[in-house]
């Protein structure tokens, strides 16, 4: 079986760069991972709009805290949901980050 990989990424009112970001992940030829997007506290409005483009996929979680808790804060609030699904690898993106296909297989 292999290695289950927690990608975490933070969102404070990027939409177009974590959209971007986001993709890229889920077109991974890597196919054991869970992908925890934070939203550290954007506008209710940003937020709205991020979850009508986000792609739907079992993959992907979207974890929203109300304020804004600083790039800190939100790592280890997604470290925190990665221990709980009991991650082997994880891996911290910036939201303004284009991941290669083959990177989380090359990772791991």
């Amino acid at each position: 079986m292999k290695n289950t990989v927690a990608i975490i990424t933070l969102n404070y009112n990027q939409n177009d760069y974590t959209a971007k970001c986001i993709d890229s992940i889920l077109e991974s030829e890597y196919d054991n991972f869970k992908l925890l997007l934070i939203d550290n506290g954007s506008s209710e409005l940003n937020y709205v709009k991020l979850t009508k483009i986000l792609p739907k996929n079992e993959k992907l979680t979207i974890n929203r805290i109300d304020k804004n808790i600083g790039y800190v804060g939100g790592i280890n609030y997604g470290l925190k949901i990665a221990k709980k699904i009991k991650a082997d690898y994880i891996l911290i993106m910036n939201n303004d980050t284009i991941i290669d296909k083959h990177a989380i297989s090359k990772l791991v």
